[in-house]
């Protein structure tokens, strides 16, 4: 089978394995995955925050047991503050005032990894490239409620 006849679907998981190394390699150096980016940046958004109320979290994130643990750890690492104390993915959360700068650079990180990953796809080609997803997404959940 040669590359243009693989299914959506391996290269669906192709590219999120591409992406998470790529964004893990880089991130490395502040001690964070993409995962535990993509934590923090939730939290940044709507903090405080109580991340079993983030619908997308455990749909699309990961699951439970590694929630967990990565939320343990950002809490260690004085990444995230816990507000309110209750299970450590019902608490609410917010990034830890003396992170802040390191956010900062992380964030600054993540802007120039996209724009790396970015190269050569136009605007449009990303564009098509997303309605395409949805909608086979919106097929298979059609699919699936049948």
């Amino acid at each position: 089978m040669n590359e243009q006849q693989k299914p959506i679907g391996y290269w669906l998981k192709e590219a999120d394995q591409a992406i998470t190394a790529c964004l893990d390699r880089a991130m490395a150096q502040f001690g964070l995955s993409r995962l535990a980016w993509q934590l923090l940046n939730i939290v940044q958004q709507q903090q405080p925050v109580r991340l079993d109320s983030v619908s997308t979290i455990s749909a699309v994130l990961a699951d439970h047991a590694n929630l967990r643990t990565t939320v343990v750890a950002l809490i260690e690492h004085h990444w995230l503050t816990i507000v309110t104390q209750h299970d450590v993915l019902a608490c609410e959360l917010t990034i830890d005032p003396a992170a802040q700068a390191r956010f900062a650079d992380v964030t600054r990180l993540v802007h120039q990894q996209r724009a790396q990953l970015m190269q050569q796809i136009t605007p449009e080609a990303y564009q098509t490239t997303l309605n395409v997803l949805a909608q086979l997404i919106k097929n298979a959940e059609a699919s699936n409620a049948a």
